[in-house]
C-alpha cells in the first residue's frame, strides 16, 4: 500500500484555517477567563465541525475554497476575547529559576 504524502494546495488551505481556528492561547487565571476560552473554543470547534460535515455530504459541489473562507471569516469574526495566560520569570525556561 503506497502513502500519498501530498495534499493539494486547497485541502491544505482547509486544514491550516481548521488549525488556525483551534489554536486557541491558554487563558489568564483572572476571573472569567477560563470560562470565556472554554465557550469561545466550543463556538470556533462547532463552527468547523459543521463546516466540514457539509462538505463532506456535498463532496463533489467543489466548495473546498467556499469552505475555507467560511472558516476563516468565522474565526476572525470570534476573536480571542479574554486575557491569555503569561508566565512569570520563574516559569519560563532557561531562567534558572526552579520551579
Amino acid at each position: 500500500m503506497s502513502e500519498n504524502t501530498e495534499l493539494r494546495g486547497d485541502v491544505t488551505e482547509l486544514l491550516g484555517a481548521i488549525a488556525d481556528a483551534l489554536d486557541l492561547p491558554v487563558p489568564s487565571i483572572r476571573e472569567g477567563d477560563d470560562h470565556k476560552f472554554q465557550r469561545l473554543l466550543i463556538d470556533r470547534a462547532t463552527n468547523v465541525w459543521v463546516a466540514v460535515s457539509v462538505l463532506l455530504q456535498h463532496p463533489d459541489s467543489g466548495a473546498l475554497g467556499d469552505t475555507t473562507a467560511y472558516v476563516r471569516r468565522h474565526t476572525a469574526d470570534h476573536p480571542v476575547t479574554y486575557t491569555p495566560f503569561e508566565p512569570s520569570g520563574q516559569d519560563r525556561p532557561g531562567t534558572g529559576a526552579v520551579a
